[in-house]
């Protein structure tokens, strides 16, 4: 597990197994940049056989397909560690959907949220080989323990392949509705769940859905909403300091048993601030934090009003550059997309209104080109940064690095080509819906390769993109 801190290793001229420049690789990338993010950006070859990165050189390699990539950049495949494929209607269908959106975006990995009031020893398999039926990228699953049934399963879950785990502490009260389980999600089970994870806390992540439900109801029946703007109010209903204040519960109970935290979906200054402020303190455990591109990349001017609700909610404009300040410090180490696919007749009714719990929209893909947009071209932010958040940095701390995450020898042979200067308009196909739409970005992923194939270009996928596999970690 990683904790956050990385070495440097800088490869020799020639890295790989054994074969020299004469060798006939499979597939062979020349003359690319490489944003590599354990050694920087530099320009090299790529040599790929049998799904994996062969060799790193700097000579030009032969293979039976050879591209000459001059004046294009090549990321490890992007890991999306936050999305919620399958969550509603037909698994399969749902999967292969999303994954259409991700491979398009140069996502080639994610880890997907599960989440069900039953066993999951009846549950979990049916939903992967359901998953395995769609899915055009490999995916791990993170499981949600909501009844006290799942704590104990939680030795099986790991056994096949599941070591991080999500508590929702800002769904107290809608347990029922959300995922038909009557047990609360309040502090008393949360001490539950982390004595439960506490005997696997070096195998293990507790990633923490952290809002205090008991705040955000008060403010939802007590203050009267300054302002007419949907999303306005909706920040009002579900202020930043219901985060900042779970955000510390969170840390100060994980901590009890040593238990490693991972924040999701950071979306506010008053998190941010909590956040320091821990980091700062002594610790039994580490603790990562991610956030999202529309935490970053809009707020609560966003033209689409009750189809861009989410929880957390999007922000004022303000709370946008104090998120950028923790990306680019490195405090906040990932970028999630919190993918739901919602169709927009399921998120709002035909007189404008949201749907109740709707909360979500469909945005896998759209990463890469936003932080290059607003990350590079806005805030200067390093390429091998851009690399760091959204693919090694997840990988390392859910137990896929250095198979993902990575461009070193040996690596699944997951990239994405980018043309730093191509403007191009969101989203992408394959969403019904997106809070993104109309919207120019500039660094276009212009080719996407699986396990050493090319499965997309320019956007289109190619007929011969093969199924993905289930990431079995631990």
């Amino acid at each position: 597990m990683w904790n956050g801190n990385h070495s440097r290793k800088q490869y020799s001229r020639h890295s790989g197994f054994g074969h020299g420049v004469d060798y006939m690789y499979e597939l062979a990338l020349n003359n690319v940049t490489l944003v590599d993010p354990d050694n920087g950006v530099w320009c090299g070859s790529i040599g790929m056989s049998d799904g994996i990165i062969a060799t790193i050189s700097e000579d030009v390699l032969s293979g039976d397909t050879a591209i000459d990539a001059t004046g294009l950049l090549a990321f490890p495949g992007l890991v999306d560690p936050h999305t919620h494929f399958g969550m509603k209607g037909n698994v399969t269908e749902d999967f292969q959907a999303s994954t259409r959106a991700a491979i398009r975006g140069g996502v080639t990995s994610a880890l997907v949220f599960f989440r069900t009031g039953h066993p999951y020893k009846e549950t979990l398999e049916p939903f992967i080989e359901q998953a395995r039926a769609g899915s055009l990228i490999d995916f791990g699953i993170h499981c949600g323990l909501l009844t006290p049934e799942h704590l104990a399963e939680i030795p099986w879950l790991i056994e096949h392949g599941v070591t991080s785990f999500k508590f929702y502490m800002g769904y107290k009260g809608f347990e029922k509705a959300r995922y038909g389980s009557s047990q609360a999600m309040d502090d008393g089970f949360f001490v539950d769940v982390i004595a439960a994870l506490t005997p696997y806390r070096d195998k293990v992540v507790l990633a923490v859905h952290c809002e205090n439900p008991e705040l955000t109801a008060r403010y939802r029946h007590s203050i009267s909403p300054q302002g007419t703007q949907f999303l306005d109010r909706f920040n009002q209903e579900n202020p930043p300091d219901a985060e900042a204040e779970a955000i510390w519960k969170a840390a100060f109970l994980s901590n009890r048993g040593g238990v490693p935290l991972y924040v999701v979906h950071l979306s506010s200054a008053e998190g941010a601030s909590a956040v320091r402020q821990l980091k700062n303190l002594p610790s039994k455990r580490p603790m990562w934090v991610e956030t999202c591109p529309h935490y970053l990349v809009t707020d609560t001017s966003n033209r689409f009003g009750p189809m861009a609700a989410v929880l957390p909610p999007l922000r004022a404009p303000g709370d946008n550059e104090v998120l950028w300040e923790e990306v680019l410090s490195g405090a906040i180490c990932t970028v999630g997309s919190d993918h739901c696919s919602y169709q927009r007749s399921e998120k709002v009714t035909e007189d404008g209104q949201l749907v109740p719990q709707a909360f979500g929209f469909g945005e896998v893909g759209h990463t890469l080109s936003l932080l290059l947009e607003e990350g590079r071209r806005q805030r200067q932010m390093p390429l091998a940064d851009i690399a760091r958040c959204t693919s090694r940095n997840s990988a390392k701390i859910f137990g896929l690095y250095p198979s993902k995450g990575s461009l070193r020898p040996g690596a699944d042979a997951d990239i994405v080509l980018v043309d730093l200067e191509q403007e191009w308009s969101l989203p992408l196909p394959d969403l019904d819906m997106s809070i993104y739409e109309g919207r120019t970005v500039t660094g276009l992923p212009v080719m996407t390769i699986k396990g050493g194939r090319v499965v997309a270009q320019g956007l289109t996928l190619n007929s011969g993109a093969k199924l993905g596999r289930y990431l079995h970690r631990g």
